[in-house]
């Protein structure tokens, strides 16, 4: 029954999420059900194409990332006079691998207008007028509300699916036909090392991916762990975490010269979502720490818990939040890697760990502080998600003595700000919180560096990380960045939580914590069992028959 259950939801989700953009959705197919597109996607800092193929380029904007340019290799040299915008025809190719799509086989899903063509050498650099090349570059236009140069697609609840993107460029006036792709360029995503981590949380491996990067630098140099938010987890694409926004940024001058030595920085990737918890529903799926996501979420769940509730008359389908783990299921498996870095890396300064995070990662920022008071030297939650009601007054307490900056929007839809930040900042306070900082917007408006024109494109007020990443927050003419170099881990008076054992009980090995995993399984089995029959119903008076 309770797998016809689960089936049931699951079938009424996917139903739901088709009727949400069944047209959008229909030319993936079984690659979407699937979750194929790039596993083993490789970008390279540069790349030359070869002849008769192209070399695509993804780029990163404050909105997100886009396919912005092609370098086409046309097999011959050409006289500039051939080439102009009108002169290519460009269409996207969407294939159920990754393989496919470099060869240019699959369903079209759209075209791309060409805004500038021009002729370059084999490395993108533009030529002269008048000169001959077999290479030329094709601008595509790119913005936030032209949903096909994203060649990621996002769906309305967790993460963005890879997709296989390629492209068919034509040219009728050259008489051209390329489809086959030589490489994927993206300078800056491409200089970051990709790796994973494999945790052992008893019934089952976590596996983390990360994103990591050290400066050429010479010296000790602090860490910046940026956890990502929930739109970028549970996909096959390493490089998720650094081209759904400017994170990368993170590496580039602007940030990295407020620290003396650079700073190293890493991004792991969660195979879920940080929000998950240890605790499970009776269907066995973990449950969310309660956050107002995103709208869309109650839009497709609602609907589903409530037919459940009213065709089985359970109370399975509601779930009551009250009763479940606040911290988050990845916290243990988290620490493991970030540590497993320190160690291979010992240019790393251990007293200098500073996290942040956006969104569902505020949330895995403020859990590590929370669980691990005395290991981060700081920490800068931005649009975090854990809601304020979880934090006990002793964890307050604990992060009133750490260097904290919080980034939030008091007109961000997506989290209340005054449940999450606004609140914990105001108690935080109430504790005296000497090193406490916030930079608060009300909408997120910036000049775009990309953009030609000069005024503001304004952004969902979520989105706080963009000024963030261009390194234009602040508080009282003190500089996040500034401020976030100069803090080093020190002594701290950190208080035993709540939930915590007193310091004479004894620290429980992994194995200890499987038994009583074990233990607990044991007894939710018993407590689940039917209670056994009262004489009366058996129709007797004696002892009842033995079950069998």
């Amino acid at each position: 029954m309770r797998r016809f259950v689960c089936y049931l939801a699951a079938a009424l989700c996917a139903a739901y999420l088709f009727a949400l953009d069944a047209a959008q959705f229909q030319d993936y197919g079984n690659s979407l059900a699937q979750k194929k597109g790039f596993p083993d996607l490789k970008l390279a800092e540069s790349a030359s194409p070869a002849s008769d193929e192209y070399v695509m380029f993804i780029s990163t904007y404050d909105w997100g990332p886009a396919v912005d340019k092609l370098i086409v290799n046309l097999g011959k040299k050409t006289k500039d006079s051939k080439i102009s915008a009108s002169a290519f025809d460009v269409d996207v190719v969407i294939s159920t691998s990754s393989d496919k799509a470099d060869k240019g086989k699959g369903i079209v899903k759209g075209s791309r207008r060409v805004t500038a063509a021009y002729m370059t050498d084999k490395d993108g650099n533009e030529l002269k007028k008048g000169d001959s090349s077999q290479y030329v570059c094709l601008e595509l236009e790119s913005g936030p509300d032209i949903s096909i140069c994203n060649p990621f697609l996002q769906l309305p609840v967790t993460a963005k699916f890879d997709q296989a993107y390629g492209m068919r460029i034509e040219s009728e006036k050259l008489g051209i036909s390329i489809t086959r792709r030589t490489a994927i360029v993206s300078p800056v995503a491409a200089r970051f090392t990709v790796s994973s981590y494999r945790y052992d949380a008893g019934d089952e491996d976590i596996e983390l991916g990360s994103l990591s990067w050290m400066p050429g630098t010479k010296g000790k140099k602090p860490l910046i762990v940026w956890l990502h938010g929930t739109e970028d987890s549970a996909v096959k694409n390493p490089y998720m975490p650094v081209l759904s926004c400017m994170s990368g940024n993170l590496i580039g001058e602007d940030i990295q010269r407020h620290f003396r030595n650079g700073a190293a920085v890493l991004m792991p990737q969660c195979p879920g979502s940080w929000l998950e918890t240890s605790s499970v529903d009776k269907f066995g799926f973990r449950i969310w720490i309660p956050a107002e996501i995103d709208e869309t979420i109650h839009k497709i769940t609602d609907p589903v818990w409530r037919f459940m509730h009213e065709i089985f008359s359970s109370s399975e389908a509601n779930m009551d939040d009250s009763k479940t783990a606040k911290a988050s299921y990845y916290t243990e498996a988290l620490k493991e890697l970030i540590d497993e870095h320190i160690r291979k890396n010992p240019d790393i300064d251990p007293d200098r760990i500073y996290i942040m995070g956006a969104g569902a990662g505020g949330y895995m920022a403020l859990n590590m502080c929370v669980e691990y008071p005395d290991f981060f030297a700081a920490a800068v939650p931005v649009s975090e998600e854990y809601p304020d009601s979880k934090l006990t007054r002793s964890e307050i307490a604990n992060l009133a003595q750490m260097p904290l900056w919080f980034v939030y929007s008091t007109e961000d839809t997506t989290v209340d700000s005054r449940d999450f930040s606004a609140a914990t900042v105001r108690r935080l306070k109430d504790e005296e919180a000497e090193n406490l900082h916030e930079t608060v917007y009300e909408e997120i408006s910036v000049n775009s560096a990309r953009s030609r024109k000069k005024d503001k494109s304004k952004y969902d007020a979520h989105k706080c990380w963009i000024p963030l990443f261009r390194d234009e927050c602040a508080s009282n003419k003190l500089q996040l960045f500034d401020w976030l170099a100069d803090q080093k881990l020190g002594k701290r008076d950190i208080s035993v939580r709540d939930d915590e054992p007193d310091e004479d009980d004894e620290p429980k090995s992994r194995k200890d914590k499987k038994k009583e995993k074990e233990k607990d399984k044991d007894r939710k089995r018993d407590e689940d069992r039917p209670a056994p029959k009262d004489d009366d119903d058996w129709g007797i008076t004696d002892t009842p028959p033995v079950v069998l």
